[in-house]
């Protein structure tokens, strides 16, 4: 499943059963930012269980460490690494 922005995610995650294995999130997004989406769906029961990973530029690692991610990657990332955070997460 893919959005471009966290308004379309919430609404998109609401109504998927069953929900993604794990959520991809960049900070920069118009309409509703990472910051926003990941305070909501921590907030939503239904939604929290999902494993977030945020992708940040370094100078946001601060704000992107508060929203108390799975992993956070920073901008630009190891494709390696890409590959086996998502396989941890996918392979559960």
């Amino acid at each position: 499943m893919t959005t471009t922005n966290g308004q379309e995610d919430l609404a998109s995650l609401r109504v998927h059963d069953p929900l993604p294995a794990l959520s991809l999130l960049d900070l920069m997004m118009p309409v509703m930012d990472g910051v926003h989406f990941r305070r909501k769906q921590q907030a939503d029961p239904e939604l929290q269980q999902m494993p977030v990973v945020v992708f940040s530029a370094g100078v946001n690692l601060r704000r992107a460490l508060l929203l108390t991610p799975d992993a956070c990657w920073l901008k630009p990332f190891e494709y390696e690494e890409f590959v086996e955070t998502v396989t941890r997460y996918t392979t559960r």
